[in-house]
């Protein structure tokens, strides 16, 4: 998956200079998406969802996830529309 992603921001970028300020923005915000999906696996490896406590530090970071992969997709269109 990690692959994938970083394919996109090649391509998304592809046309802009290593510096360009949309280029590094979109690369922080996919180290930001896999640092929150590596959170994700390794709670939801270890959470006893038996307990109440466990299942909403889940929801969370579930949430937090998906606000991330949208953050980095406006990465990308920012690349994109650059």
């Amino acid at each position: 998956m990690v692959c994938t992603f970083k394919l996109v921001v090649s391509n998304a970028s592809s046309l802009l200079n290593d510096n360009d300020p949309t280029k590094l923005e979109a690369e922080t915000r996919l180290n930001d998406l896999i640092r929150s999906f590596s959170s994700l696996n390794g709670l939801v490896k270890e959470a006893d969802v038996q307990l109440v406590s466990n299942r909403e530090k889940v929801a969370d970071a579930l949430t937090d996830t998906l606000l991330t992969l949208d953050k980095f997709e406006q990465g990308i269109m920012g690349c994109i529309e650059a």
